[in-house]
């Protein structure tokens, strides 16, 4: 197995998501928002280092699971470059998750 970095393209879609959550969790207990962000850049990081090992949910679109927070990185791999398309609270109906990209 080959781990190497890849190039990260967050798409405006996945910024405005992860933004909303960040203030979402930000005004709930100030720095919990900045403590996503972090958790969204090390999944971010560890999906460019392996994004085969994420479970496939659509063709060649795949999901990951982040550890502190209950939402999912919907991402693809194009050529050597990983494109985040959506950071999804897992509550929300699968129905939404085509449109995370």
């Amino acid at each position: 197995m080959e781990f190497r970095d890849r190039d990260i393209t967050i798409t405006s879609s996945a910024a405005f998501d992860m933004n909303a959550a960040f203030f979402w969790y930000e005004l709930r207990r100030p720095g919990l928002g900045a403590a996503f962000l972090r958790e969204c850049h090390r999944i971010f990081q560890t999906i460019a280092q392996r994004p085969q090992t994420y479970r496939e949910v659509l063709p060649r679109r795949r999901r990951a699971l982040l550890r502190r927070f209950p939402f999912f990185v919907f991402f693809e791999v194009i050529d050597e470059r990983v494109v985040i398309h959506g950071v999804v609270h897992v509550r929300q109906s699968p129905s939404v998750w085509p449109n995370a990209w």
